[in-house]
């Protein structure tokens, strides 16, 4: 499950409050907490707002990106119930396959010709 960025600001918080040096240099109490010591607009809250924002976005992208190679394996899997609907969405009425493989060769047709010889629109 992923992770929200007040859960990932408060992991990043949670240590520096727990910081000996740091809780000597800013004179708060050793794990007080953040909010309570801490301005909205200080320095130290934009810097982990930013941290915790950036680290946030980047879980997003590696989460959505497992999520497309996932689908993408399991549409290129050969035998599966996506990999059929895929070979169905790609099928081509008029053209041949290329030798040995599982795509059509219509290296001398116009995208017209291409699209309107997809005779599946939809599969499931």
């Amino acid at each position: 499950m992923a992770r929200t960025r007040t859960q990932i600001k408060t992991e990043i918080t949670t240590p520096f409050m727990a910081n000996e040096s740091l809780a000597l240099k800013y004179g708060f109490a050793l794990g007080a907490s953040f909010d309570a010591e801490f301005s909205l607009v200080s320095l130290e809250n934009i810097l982990f707002e930013i941290v915790a924002l950036a680290i946030f976005i980047h879980e997003q992208f590696f989460d959505q990106h497992a999520k497309e190679v996932d689908e993408r394996l399991a549409n290129e899997k050969p035998g599966t119930l996506p990999w059929y609907r895929t070979m169905a969405l790609r099928f081509q009425y008029g053209f041949d396959l290329a030798p040995q493989k599982d795509y059509f060769d219509n290296g001398t047709a116009t995208p017209e010709q291409i699209e309107s010889s997809k005779i599946i629109k939809y599969s499931a």
